[in-house]
């Protein structure tokens, strides 16, 4: 699903992100597209262990999506209407977070999502976790790998984690663009020529608590909004625990502070995704200090 294309998102700190949220949130204001297949999607994972989704809308009290969507009706200049949405974060695991001071007195909707992930590593009876490794490879004085994907199973039905690893010529963002938005064979097929590797699966140990904002590219009929992105990322040796937050609110006067991906091209950067068959469901960067 083309989602992430979109985005206009930091590439200097990491960050992490759910299309699937993203999507379903577009489509309560018509815009963005692919509420079909995120219904299809929703539906398929409905009672899938170590996956839960919960959405609201707050509006504020001259909003038009007031009668359009179940939506909860909230004052975002007083205390009492960021006091609800306070209550109701705190109630899915997002205590102490603060999601009112990136919206303005003025908002008209916040659309929200919250999703977390717990899954450990899959492993066959009597065997350790294995991982595959993807690799294109030139030969010079020495092997250097031009791209390297990883993928590592998890356990439950099609779940994995793909990881495009930092390469030298960091030309990383258009592989994992292809990855989000086409799926894993469709990135296998940019790599060539193509080495592939079985072995023991050996986790990266990522883990991190962000918030950033990003900016939704728009057309000329799309109303203009900003988003924000709020989650926390745990991937070891035991599997990934992942929580994030998604607010789709109207347009504030100030901007978030985003760069291109050639902006940093050599920033050391591990761009993630989890996958659900061919769909990515998260995605994420992880920038090492």
């Amino acid at each position: 699903m083309k989602m992430i294309g979109r985005l206009k998102l930091p590439f200097n700190r990491s960050w992490v992100t759910c299309p699937l949220a993203m999507n379903a949130l577009l489509s309560q204001i018509e815009c963005g597209g692919g509420a079909e297949k995120c219904s299809e999607i929703t539906t398929q994972l409905k009672n899938a262990e170590g996956l839960n989704f919960h959405s609201i809308i707050f509006v504020s009290p001259d909003s038009t999506l007031v009668s359009q969507n179940e939506s909860t009706v909230v004052d975002f200049s007083q205390s009492n209407g960021q006091t609800l949405i306070s209550e109701w974060l705190n109630k899915y695991g997002f205590k102490n977070t603060n999601m009112c001071k990136y919206l303005s007195r003025t908002t008209d909707y916040a659309l929200v999502n919250i999703a977390e992930l717990q899954m450990p590593w899959f492993k066959s009876k009597g065997s350790n976790p294995v991982m595959t490794v993807y690799n294109s490879y030139s030969y010079t004085e020495d092997i250097k790998y031009e791209a390297r994907l990883l993928k590592l199973p998890l356990d439950y039905g099609s779940f994995k984690l793909v990881m495009v690893v930092p390469t030298e010529k960091g030309t990383v963002c258009g592989l994992f663009q292809r990855l989000v938005e086409n799926g894993v064979s469709s990135a296998l097929q940019s790599i060539q020529p193509l080495f592939t590797v079985i072995s023991d699966l050996k986790s990266p140990n990522i883990n991190f608590y962000e918030e950033n904002e990003f900016m939704l590219e728009k057309s000329e009929k799309e109303e203009p909004c900003q988003g924000l992105s709020i989650g926390s990322v745990n991937i070891n040796d035991e599997g990934v625990l992942l929580k994030c937050l998604t607010c789709i609110h109207s347009q504030s006067s100030s901007q978030p502070d985003t760069q291109s991906c050639a902006s940093f091209a050599h920033t050391q950067r591990f761009l993630f995704t989890i996958m659900y068959n061919d769909f990515a469901m998260f995605t994420g960067q992880y920038v090492s200090h």
